[in-house]
């Protein structure tokens, strides 16, 4: 099923992988209040940059499949030969 959770983009963020991020795109910028307002001050902010948060059963137009589980990965160097990383390292 085409859902975040088999998505490439889909990364959990959670232990139960219920949520997650999308890594489609950059992260966002987006401001929130740093503190309640005051009459007659400047609004405090706080900048900073998110991953937009999306559930495992979501999905959109932007599904592509996943190759490896998150987390993973493989070294393929020029000669193309697999190179296995012993455990511990």
């Amino acid at each position: 099923m085409e859902t975040c959770e088999s998505c490439r983009f889909y990364f959990p963020t959670d232990k139960q992988g219920i949520q997650g991020e999308c890594k489609w795109e950059p992260p966002k910028l987006l401001m929130f209040p740093k503190s309640p307002p005051v009459m007659g001050a400047p609004p405090l902010i706080e900048l900073r940059s998110l991953f937009p948060p999306v559930k495992s059963g979501s999905w959109c137009g932007q599904w592509e499949v996943r190759r490896k589980p998150p987390g993973t990965f493989e070294i393929v160097p020029e000669n193309k030969k697999t190179l296995k990383l012993a455990e511990g390292d």
